[in-house]
């Protein structure tokens, strides 16, 4: 099944994702796995970049992951309710200036407020540019990308890091459940990974979601 995602979304063969209990938790490992990535062990200094109409999870998960609030920062949206790339670029221009390492930034594919749809080909440029993580949160209007037509909609999703996916909202599931996808699949697996003498020797031989989550139980 995820792979089914990772194509209806065009993400490349190195992908690898995992199923969490909702958005939030798919948010959480995003965060940690760039932070585990850009920032090593500098999490201080590290600053991440949402816009005004942001899902409010993306704080708490950053909170979780030991992005502490003043290091998430808030950019303007325009008159489209989209984050203004104007304000993004200015804003990690400033926080290097004063010594901060810039490492992630969001773009929404929907926000909650309104379905505004952030300019993400614009977003990932900048990510590119700056060496930031881009995570898309497509909670809500990701699986829109499953309709070649509506796809000019959502240009640029597929050149994301990370992508939030919420099944039990686009795909209809009669329960609560999130996805989270990772463009390089052995990054979130690098985060999780691990081994002790009670476990099976044969850990890189299949796909084990206890690889790629914080649930051994998995």
């Amino acid at each position: 099944v995820l792979e089914w995602l990772r194509d209806w979304m065009t993400f490349p063969a190195t992908a690898r994702g995992l199923f969490t209990t909702g958005g939030s938790m798919a948010m959480f490992n995003a965060i940690a796995c760039a932070r585990e990535k850009l920032l090593g062990t500098d999490i201080r200094a590290g600053t991440l970049y949402v816009s005004s109409q942001a899902h409010h999870c993306i704080a708490k998960a950053a909170k979780l992951a030991g992005i502490a609030a003043d290091r998430v920062h808030t950019i303007d949206v325009d008159a489209d309710f989209r984050i203004r790339i104007d304000d993004l670029t200015r804003a990690i221009a400033a926080d290097r200036a004063a010594g901060l390492k810039p490492f992630m930034v969001f773009s929404s594919a929907g926000t909650t407020n309104t379905g505004a749809v952030d300019s993400i080909d614009a977003v990932a440029d900048v990510a590119a540019r700056e060496g930031l993580w881009h995570h898309v949160d497509g909670a809500y209007g990701a699986f829109f990308h499953m309709v070649p037509a509506l796809r000019p909609l959502l240009a640029g999703l597929p050149r994301a890091d990370s992508l939030t996916l919420d099944p039990h909202k686009g795909l209809f599931m009669p329960y609560g459940m999130g996805a989270l996808l990772v463009r390089d699949g052995e990054a979130l697996r690098a985060l999780h990974s691990s081994t002790a003498g009670y476990l099976p020797a044969n850990q890189d031989e299949f796909y084990d979601p206890a690889q790629y989550g914080p649930d051994l139980s998995r």
